[in-house]
C-alpha cells in the first residue's frame, strides 16, 4: 500500500451533526490538521503479575485542531464559528483520502476558535474541537 500524503486527506463537515439533516460537504481551505486519539489507563497490577505492573486502556478521547483562513463570508467557517458560540455539536468525518477511505466520524464541540493577526501572513482562525456524544456514538470507517 502506497504511503499516504497529509494533502489528500479529507475533512468533511456537517454542521448539523452526524445525524442531522444538511449535507456533508468538505472543508477544502484547511491546514495542517491533527486528530488525538487516547484512551483513559488504569492500573489493575494484582500478586499474580510476578512483579510486573500492568494497565488497561478504558474510556476513549479524542480532539482534531485545524487552521483555517480568517473568512466572515465563508458559510461553513460561520457555522464552526457559531458552534463555537453556542456550544452546539458539528459533525466531522476526517479521512485519510477521498476514495476507499479510512478514518473517524463522530459528533464534535468546538473547544477553541481563536483568531491570529500575523503582520507577515493571512489572518487565521485556529480550532480545536473535541469529541462530543449528541445522538451518533463515534465509529471508525474502514476502507472498503
Amino acid at each position: 500500500m502506497p504511503d499516504k500524503l497529509g494533502i489528500d486527506a479529507v475533512l468533511n463537515v456537517k454542521l448539523d451533526g452526524v445525524s442531522g439533516v444538511s449535507a456533508w460537504a468538505e472543508l477544502v481551505n484547511i491546514k495542517d490538521l491533527e486528530q488525538g486519539l487516547t484512551k483513559d489507563i488504569i492500573d489493575n497490577t494484582t500478586r499474580a503479575n510476578n512483579g510486573w505492573k500492568s494497565k488497561i486502556g478504558t474510556l476513549k478521547e479524542g480532539d482534531l485542531t485545524f487552521t483555517m483562513p480568517w473568512s466572515p463570508s465563508d458559510p461553513l467557517f460561520i457555522g464552526i464559528r457559531n458552534a463555537w458560540t453556542s456550544g452546539a455539536a458539528v459533525g466531522f468525518q476526517i479521512f485519510d483520502g477521498e476514495t476507499n477511505a479510512a478514518g473517524l466520524i463522530a459528533d464534535f464541540g468546538i473547544g477553541d476558535f481563536k483568531w491570529t493577526q500575523n503582520s507577515g501572513g493571512i489572518q487565521e482562525a485556529s480550532v480545536t474541537a473535541f469529541i462530543t456524544f449528541v445522538d451518533t456514538a463515534p465509529a471508525w470507517q474502514d476502507p472498503s
